[in-house]
């Protein structure tokens, strides 16, 4: 899509913009984002930036810190439900596994068996978020 530099009309600011929506691209990732999160889910980045404050801004599995813009809705695939709020990695592993607990009970059975026969226990023992 061309590109021109001129006054934003959202925010004011004289940026190269996309011609057909006359945002600047901070403007235009900003709104998409928003018309995403509305679509899919049914909710506002407002409400996104709360779910991050209740989980203390911390990814629901692997407790490390949050960056909203690349923080991760997880959300069952078959009813829709919101879950959670949760850091790119750990979607990823989700995904993989395919949301089974299954899959996922097997795959940590197979550490803690591979670490006590090996001998060499070294797992961070991570807190669980409530």
């Amino acid at each position: 899509m061309p590109k021109i530099v001129k006054i934003c009309k959202y925010c004011g600011l004289l940026e190269e913009h996309y011609v057909k929506s006359g945002q600047c691209r901070k403007c235009r990732v900003a709104y998409d984002r928003e018309t995403n999160l509305k679509r899919r889910y049914g909710m506002s980045s407002k409400n996104l930036y709360t779910i991050i404050q209740k989980q203390g801004g911390k990814c629901k599995l692997c407790n490390r810190g949050l960056d909203a813009l690349r923080a991760t809705i997880d959300h069952c695939h078959t009813s829709g439900y919101v879950r959670g709020v949760i850091c790119n990695e750990c979607n990823v592993g989700l995904g993989h596994f395919n949301d089974s607990v299954v899959r996922l009970l097997q795959a940590i059975r197979y550490l803690i068996l591979a670490r006590l026969s090996s001998g060499k226990w070294v797992c961070k023992i991570i807190k669980p978020v409530e």
